[in-house]
C-alpha cells in the first residue's frame, strides 16, 4: 500500500507531548546536589552562607565549586525524603525577593521535588528578568537548603529603537526601556521613532497587580506620519488598557484559563475629507471588549510545546458613542509541536488568525482601520498594500531548527544570552470587504531565514520571502525583511 503509515503509539506520544508539555522523553539534568554531610565535600561549604557570612553574594555567585547533575529519571532518596529547611537567593541585585517567591513551588517545610523545580524555573524564566537560573540543593543531616542563583539582565537600558512596519517602512529613534522597574517585575517603555513615521509611545505592563494574578498592559501612542497605504497624513492618539485575569494554574502565565477585558480610545485627524467617518476631519472612536484565553505552553518566550487559543469580541462605537458602529470577533490559535525524538531542536509552529467585522467599509467601519496584507508582519514575499479589507484570515506553517544551545555572554558586566534558529515556512492570507470570505482571492508566500532570540524583544527575524504566484515562472522574486517578536504576535496586534 502506497503512502505513509503512522504508528499509533508514535501518534499518541506526539499528542501527549503537545497537550502536556511537562512530559519528557529524555534525561534532563536540572539541579545541583551538594552533600555537606561528607568530609570530602569541604569545598562545597565554601559557598555556605551560614559558615561564611562575610562572603558577598557576588563572590558566591562566581564560585567555581564542582557540580553534580541530578538525573531526573531515577529517584534520589537523599533529597526527596528530606524537607526544605531554608531557601536562599543569590545574585538578586535589583529584583525584590517577593517577585521570586510568588513563583516558587518548593516551599520551606515541604519535601523537595525536582519536578517542582523544573516548573518554577520555567515560571521564573517567563518573567524575562534573568538570562539564566541555577539551583544548588545543599544536603545536611536533617534538611536541605535550596540556593537559587540568578543572573539578572540589565534592568534599565537606554536604547536606539529601530523598527520596520508594512505601512511606514524603516524608522528609528531614542528610548528608555526597563524590564524590571523598581525591581518589581514591571516593564516600562518610553520610545520614539523618526523617519518613515514620527511616533511617541509609552507602555506599562506586568503579569501581576501586587499579589493578584491579573496581568495588565497600559499603552499610549501618538503618531504623526503619512499613511501610504490609505493615502492621507495621519495625526492620531491611541490609549489602550488590557487586563488578563488568571483562574486555573494562576502560578503560571502559560497555563490555564484567563478572562480578558479590553478598553481603548482612538482619536484620529486626517489632512483630507473622505478618510474619516465624521463630517469634519477628526474621529473619536471608543472600543470595549472581552474574551477568553486558554493555553498550555511550556514557556511564554521561545515556546516549543503546547497550544494557545484566544477568542475575543469587541464593540466599536454604537452605544459607546462615536461615528463607528460595528462588532469585531477574533479567533487566535497557535500550536507548537516538537518533532519527537528530536524535539530539542526541531519545532513545528502553526498559527491561525481570523478577524471578522460587521458593518460596511466607509460607512460605519473607517477606511483607515482596514487590514492590509503584504510585508514581514502579515504576508511575507509581498509588497505592503497588496490587498486590504475590513476582515482577514491569516494562516502560517513554520519549521524551526535550533542551532545549538543558547550563547550566554556578558554585556557591560550584565549577563544576557543569544540563541539562533533557522526557519522555513509558508503564509496563506485573505482579506475581504463583504460579509464572507468565500470567493475572495487567497495569497500564498514562502520564506526562509534566521531568527535571533534574546531577552527583552524575544526574537529578531531576518527573512527572505517569495510570492507563490512567481514560482511557476521560475522567478523567486525574493524580498528581505527584518521583524521583531514572533510573527504570530506581531500580526495579532496589527504591527503593520
Amino acid at each position: 500500500m502506497k503512502g505513509f503509515i503512522i504508528n499509533r503509539s508514535l501518534f499518541l506520544a506526539l499528542c501527549l507531548h503537545i497537550l502536556y508539555p511537562d512530559l519528557s522523553f529524555s534525561k534532563i539534568p536540572s539541579a545541583t546536589f551538594v552533600d555537606k554531610s561528607k568530609e570530602n565535600s569541604r569545598h562545597y561549604s565554601d559557598i555556605n552562607p551560614e559558615k561564611n557570612s562575610d562572603i558577598s553574594n557576588e563572590s558566591r555567585l562566581n564560585s567555581e565549586a564542582p557540580r553534580i547533575d541530578i538525573d531526573t529519571t531515577r529517584e534520589t532518596p537523599d533529597i526527596h525524603n528530606q524537607k526544605i529547611g531554608k531557601q536562599e537567593f543569590l545574585g538578586l541585585k535589583h529584583t525584590k525577593h517577593w517577585v521570586v517567591e510568588r513563583e516558587l513551588h518548593n516551599k520551606v517545610g515541604q519535601e523537595y521535588s525536582d519536578t517542582k523545580w523544573k516548573k518554577e524555573r520555567a515560571a521564573l524564566m517567563d518573567l524575562d528578568l534573568f538570562s539564566k537560573i541555577e539551583l544548588d540543593v545543599i544536603n545536611s543531616d536533617s534538611t536541605v537548603t535550596l540556593q537559587y542563583r540568578f543572573f539578572e539582565i540589565l534592568a534599565y537600558l537606554p536604547v536606539i529603537v529601530v523598527e520596520k512596519t508594512d505601512q511606514d517602512g524603516w524608522s528609528a529613534g531614542p528610548g528608555l526601556a526597563s524590564v524590571n522597574l523598581l525591581g518589581r517585575d514591571i516593564r516600562l517603555e518610553a520610545l520614539s521613532r523618526f523617519g518613515g513615521t514620527t511616533e511617541y509611545q509609552f507602555s506599562l505592563s506586568s503579569p501581576w497587580i501586587v499579589s493578584l494574578p491579573i496581568e495588565y498592559d497600559l499603552f499610549a501612542k501618538r503618531v504623526d506620519s503619512y499613511n501610504s497605504l490609505d493615502d492621507f497624513h495621519e495625526l492620531s492618539d491611541e490609549f489602550r488598557l488590557r487586563l488578563n485575569e488568571r483562574y486555573l494554574g494562576q502560578w503560571r502565565m502559560t497555563r490555564g484559563l484567563e478572562s480578558i477585558f479590553l478598553a481603548d480610545m482612538l482619536r484620529l485627524h486626517s489632512d483630507r475629507q473622505g478618510v474619516q467617518l465624521s463630517q469634519g476631519r477628526s474621529d473619536l472612536i471608543p472600543r470595549l471588549g472581552a474574551g477568553l484565553l486558554w493555553q498550555n505552553l511550556d514557556a511564554r518566550i521561545n515556546t516549543t510545546r503546547g497550544v494557545r487559543v484566544e477568542m475575543e469580541g469587541k464593540r466599536s462605537g454604537g452605544p459607546l458613542g462615536g461615528p463607528s458602529d460595528y462588532w469585531e470577533w477574533t479567533l487566535d490559535f497557535r500550536a507548537y509541536l516538537p518533532l519527537w525524538p528530536f524535539y530539542l531542536r526541531h519545532i513545528l509552529q502553526f498559527s491561525n488568525l481570523y478577524q471578522w467585522r460587521s458593518g460596511v467599509l466607509g460607512e460605519n467601519v473607517p477606511l483607515y482601520d482596514r487590514f492590509h496584507l503584504g510585508g514581514v508582519n502579515s504576508l511575507r514575499g509581498y509588497e505592503p498594500g497588496t490587498a486590504s479589507g475590513k476582515s482577514e484570515w491569516i494562516l502560517n506553517w513554520e519549521y524551526r531548527y535550533k542551532i545549538g544551545p543558547p550563547l550566554h555572554v556578558m554585556l557591560w558586566k550584565w549577563p544576557t544570552y543569544f540563541a539562533f534558529e533557522s526557519v522555513v515556512g509558508v503564509d496563506r492570507a485573505q482579506v475581504w470587504k463583504s460579509s464572507s470570505w468565500v470567493g475572495n482571492q487567497s495569497f500564498y508566500g514562502g520564506y526562509t531565514g534566521l531568527h535571533i532570540l534574546t531577552p527583552g524583544i524575544e526574537r529578531i527575524r531576518l527573512e527572505l520571502g517569495s510570492p507563490a504566484k512567481r514560482w511557476q515562472e521560475a522567478n523567486l522574486a525574493l524580498t528581505f525583511d527584518i521583524g521583531l517578536y514572533e510573527k504570530s504576535k506581531s500580526q495579532r496586534f496589527a504591527k503593520r
